[in-house]
Formats: structure tokens, C-alpha cells, sequence
């Protein structure tokens, strides 16, 4: 562990003595099913907003999320992602800012529907909390994505 080595690097290492590999990013694969679910909502260029993490202590504040949404230089639709569990936080956010476009999408698609989604053949900006899970999705795409590093403080915190 002092080795300041990643954690997959560490896994990496430890399943090498076993078999040979190459270190590789991590790939999904929606289904014709999944990329059908979100067609009708790519038919314009939008932006993805994954708000939402698992650890209360890194959330960004909902008013934060609202203000970067009110400050986007952007008139297509924003549609706020996630699980079942995050619908609320995406009620929220939306009850927080004036934008008439932004839709709440949490816990409408399957996870791999949602990777779908946040690679959109036409043109799309994924912006999320580093720590949530749908955040993580456009990396395994190669899609657009800008990160928001929320502090670990609860102060800061929703």
C-alpha cells in the first residue's frame, strides 16, 4: 500500500501471477434494447447530469448543481441521470432552477441504457460527481465528460 500504486494497478498485479493480461479500460456494451429505450431522447444534442454519490459527505450541493445549470451556455435539452434511488436529488435540483429543459431521468433507463445515453452519436456533454456511479459510465465509452470533485468536508455537503 505504500507503494502509492492505484488499487487496480494493486488487483492488477495480484491476479498477474495467475494468468497473463494487459491492463485494459473497463468497456460496456448496451443492448439494441437499451440504445431503443433512449432513442427519442437523442435526437438533439443535450447534456447528461449525473448528480448524485453514494457518500452523503461527497455530494455537491443541490443549489451548486442548479447554478451550474442555470449558467450553461446551453438551450438544449439537460437530462439529470441516475439510479432509482437518485430521483429525488433530480427532483430537486430541477425545483431549484428555472431552466424549462432539464428532465429527470433517474431510474427511467437500465445502467447500460444509461451508458447508452451518455454516448450519444450526435453530440453530448456528460457532467457528473466523480464518486457516482453513472459518472463513471462515459469513461468506459470514451464519451465527453466533465468531472465536479466535490470536497470530502461535511460542511460543504448537501
Amino acid at each position: 500500500l505504500g507503494d502509492q500504486q492505484h488499487e487496480i494497478n494493486r488487483n492488477h498485479a495480484l491476479l498477474e501471477a495467475i494468468t497473463p493480461m494487459n491492463l485494459s479500460k473497463p468497456k460496456l456494451y448496451p443492448s439494441v434494447l437499451d440504445r431503443q429505450n433512449i432513442a427519442s431522447f437523442q435526437q438533439v444534442p443535450y447534456i447528461c447530469i449525473a448528480p448524485a454519490s453514494v457518500w452523503f459527505t461527497k455530494q455537491y450541493p443541490l443549489q451548486k448543481w442548479a447554478d451550474l445549470i442555470e449558467a450553461l451556455p446551453f438551450e438544449g435539452p439537460i437530462y439529470i441521470i441516475g439510479g432509482p434511488g437518485d430521483k429525488i436529488i433530480g427532483d430537486q435540483i430541477i425545483q431549484k432552477t428555472s431552466q424549462k429543459q432539464v428532465l429527470n431521468l433517474c431510474g427511467k433507463f437500465s445502467f447500460l441504457a444509461s451508458a447508452a445515453l451518455v454516448k450519444n452519436p450526435v453530440d453530448s456533454i456528460t457532467i457528473s460527481a466523480l464518486t457516482s456511479l453513472q459518472g463513471r459510465l462515459p469513461g468506459s465509452l470514451s464519451a465527453k465528460t466533465f468531472i465536479v470533485l466535490p470536497f470530502t468536508v461535511m460542511e460543504f455537503s448537501v
